[in-house]
């Protein structure tokens, strides 16, 4: 369970990065190398945690193995869990895709 805990503050900790992260103009995360690094960095970090969170639930919860990453959430979904986790990073990748994308 502690294991849980450790990757539920790593998600925290990345979500707060991330609110930070989002009051940096479009213009400067498109020109400034270092600043588009760090917040990717932020969003892998992110990403990677609602990964180890979903495995480690479907653990202990002893539900059928996931091939990937991707049937991993849908495993969870079918067990009647409710996929906040890949919510939150959903709509993380949907505010990173609006800043590369906008002019």
């Amino acid at each position: 369970m502690s294991r849980l805990v450790g990757y539920i503050q790593e998600l925290a900790d990345s979500l707060e990065d991330w609110e930070r992260y989002r009051k940096i103009p479009a213009a400067r995360f498109q020109t400034d190398r270092d600043t588009k690094n760090m917040v990717l960095h932020a969003m892998l970090l992110a990403i990677q945690s609602a990964i180890d969170i979903a495995t480690e639930v479907i653990v202990l919860k002893a539900y059928k193995r996931p091939a990937s990453y991707r049937e991993t959430f849908g495993i969870l979904e079918a067990n009647g869990k409710r996929n906040t986790v890949g919510n939150i990073v959903s709509d993380m990748f949907r505010e990173q895709h609006k800043i590369l994308t906008d002019p």
